[in-house]
């Protein structure tokens, strides 16, 4: 039994992966996220857990929140206020009778690009998950940074506007999440329903006023990108979630991280600062799936 079940617990929906050790995905499933209640998430990774109890040896979950992975403890559960303050690595050992570990969701991707993917080369770096909000992990010589509350890459609220503090559109969660994008799409186009995929159809359909959209966001991810820049002095950031698969989003990014880095402000300073890389994760969407079974295959085999 060298399979692991593993759980990518989301805001909406939780994939689910029977992975073996060596990175291979051998069964795929997809459940909408239980909203009701803790009770009901258990009961749904207690009933997938059984399908698979005499080919699995362990479980691993990536999941939203702050996160004490040693102990198992969410101090905070995101999107998912329920699982506040568990141990709900204990409950899911009891529910599913199978050695489980946990991880936050972001800080899983950052473990996917460290192992194997795009941070695998470099000492220092860091992975932005554009999604829902803003997620972020920090690799420092070759270390995952969990922080002293477990909260070290909760960029999504780092704000970006002082002039509108606290207010909507001020933190990075919302400014530069894909929901944010959306959001500003809409309100150009004048239309009431959108979503990531078509922003990008009608964009290589050549609108011009998702253009200027889309170089506004970039500008926005970029501000972003400096701040944490300027106080981890990494060598590359790698960004992931689904649109992080588009190419011009990446090179977007990278282009207004440049025009940042050499700004007139800086005068004699610009060419001295030290600017990232801007990558995409080599796992996208699956970062948090490779990346919770890396953590476990850290916590049991070291």
């Amino acid at each position: 039994m060298d399979k692991i079940l593993v759980f990518d617990i989301g805001g909406t929906a939780i994939k689910v992966a029977l992975m073996d050790k060596e990175r291979n995905v051998l069964e795929r499933e997809e459940r909408a996220t239980p909203l009701s209640g803790q009770r009901e998430l258990l009961g749904l990774i207690a009933d997938i857990s059984n399908r698979y109890r005499t080919q699995t040896e362990g479980i691993s979950i990536s999941m939203p929140g702050m996160i004490d992975a040693k102990r198992g403890y969410v101090r905070t559960g995101g999107s998912l206020k329920y699982n506040n303050g568990s141990v709900f690595q204990r409950l899911v050992e009891e529910a599913c009778g199978k050695k489980t570990v946990i991880e936050n969701d972001a800080k899983c991707a950052l473990l996917a690009e460290m192992w194997c993917g795009s941070l695998a080369d470099v000492q220092n770096g860091m992975v932005l998950i554009l999604g829902t909000g803003v997620g972020g992990g920090i690799m420092l010589n070759r270390q995952l940074i969990r922080g002293t509350h477990f909260s070290a890459g909760e960029v999504s609220y780092c704000c970006l506007d002082d002039q509108r503090f606290g207010q909507d559109g001020s933190i990075a969660g919302r400014r530069c999440s894909t929901q944010g994008l959306v959001k500003m799409a809409k309100e150009a186009l004048h239309v009431a329903e959108l979503d990531g995929r078509r922003f990008f159809e009608l964009l290589e359909a050549g609108n011009p006023k998702l253009e200027h959209v889309l170089r506004e966001y970039c500008y926005s991810v970029a501000v972003l990108v400096y701040n944490l820049q300027m106080v981890l002095d990494v060598q590359r950031i790698a960004f992931g979630g689904g649109i992080s698969r588009q190419p011009r989003l990446i090179d977007g990014i990278r282009e207004q991280v440049g025009h940042i880095f050499t700004h007139e402000v800086f005068g004699p300073y610009a060419s001295s600062l030290p600017r990232p890389e801007i990558v995409a994760c080599k796992y996208f969407n699956d970062s948090n799936l490779v990346g919770a079974l890396f953590h476990y295959l850290q916590r049991t085999e070291g």
